[in-house]
């Protein structure tokens, strides 16, 4: 759980100190005060990423040339200070030359409105779930998603050099192997990760509708040796492309509803609730494989649900041990079992007190 997050020049904060207590918080106030950015800092400190940007000088303050952030959960404090440039980061006092191992140490889960994507998506988001989550539970799959993605680059560069007729076929070969062998081993963990997840996501779903769920994981190229003939012997295909064609960065995830896609069969409320059961699927594996429940963030998708799908929701929100919802309205919180803060504008910074 998180005991404080600190921001200082990040987004619309010139300086804010939030401490959320356990269980259900609410976040609420006018548009423009920053409950977003709030979560944003959070996931922040737990990715070294935004889910709003790719660009990290977005969340500099304007006016301001970088932004802080202090996050304290249970033993760790994690800090990372942005020039605009490069980040500096520190756990509990120790600088670290690369935030790489440090992903994940303080594990969050965030429900966004683009969630609905994950069902109706391109194959491109529906990866980046695949290996966003299963690089917060495991080291190794982000070292070789990593020089996967070096060797990817590297025989694509040969392809178009074989085309220009600088360099001939067997200069492929290296990369065929590295490729097969580093895609291999990431098909398989996504594999294994999908067979984890279906029983989840069918159990949470089942709450919510008596439609049956099958997720399946849509690999083109094969494993091991199968995935090494593929590359070989469709050579001319991707001369003709001008890229690799084959491999776990052109793969996907298929989503059923009793047994149709749902991408184009389930109306626009099923996709959501599909995509919120993935949600809490998720934690509930980062929970299982890091002995350690994320904090979960919500980000105004709650009032997409109705009444009856919304109390289902909240009941399931209500058994990690802490969730923090932005919500411009709070009419739907139980007031017994939600701690209510609002966030004002006052002059140029950003108060926020508590409610109830």
């Amino acid at each position: 759980m998180i005991h404080s997050i600190y921001l200082k020049n990040f987004r619309n904060f010139s300086d804010i100190l939030f401490s959320p207590p356990d269980g259900i918080c609410i976040l609420t106030g006018e548009n423009g005060t920053g409950k977003t950015s709030l979560l944003e800092g959070i996931y922040f400190a737990s990715r070294f990423e935004s889910f709003r940007t790719s660009d990290d000088r977005d969340m500099i303050r304007e006016g301001t040339q970088g932004f802080f952030i202090r996050c304290e959960c249970r033993s760790t404090v994690i800090e990372i200070g942005y020039n605009g440039s490069r980040k500096k980061v520190k756990k509990n006092g120790m600088f670290y030359r690369s935030y790489f191992p440090l992903i994940g140490e303080i594990p969050v889960v965030i429900f966004l409105p683009e969630d609905i994507l994950l069902v109706s998506g391109a194959p491109e988001i529906k990866r980046r779930f695949l290996d966003t989550t299963i690089g917060i539970i495991s080291c190794e799959y982000r070292e070789v998603l990593k020089e996967y993605r070096q060797a990817l680059k590297h025989r694509n560069n040969v392809i178009k050099k074989i085309r220009e007729g600088i360099e001939n076929r067997d200069s492929l070969n290296i990369w065929n192997r590295m490729l097969s062998e580093k895609g291999s081993f990431l098909i398989q963990k996504r594999e294994e990760f999908i067979n984890a997840l279906l029983p989840i996501v069918r159990e949470i779903f089942g709450r919510f509708s008596d439609r049956k769920i099958d997720l399946r994981y849509m690999n083109h190229s094969g494993i091991g040796e199968e995935y090494l003939k593929k590359l070989e012997l469709n050579l001319d295909k991707e001369l003709a492309a001008g890229y690799t064609l084959y491999g776990p960065h052109r793969d996907s995830i298929e989503i059923l509803m009793d047994g149709v896609e749902a991408s184009s069969h389930a109306s626009y409320g099923y996709q959501r609730l599909i995509g919120f059961s993935l949600r809490i699927a998720e934690t509930e594996i980062i929970k299982r494989e890091k002995e350690q429940t994320p904090v979960v963030l919500v980000d105004e998708v709650i009032n997409e649900l109705d009444n009856r799908n919304r109390k289902i929701f909240l009941q399931v929100l209500e058994n990690y041990p802490q969730t923090l919802i932005a919500t411009v309205t709070s009419s739907f919180a139980n007031f017994e079992k939600c701690s209510i803060f609002k966030l004002e504008k006052v002059n140029e910074t950003t108060e926020i007190g508590r409610i109830t």
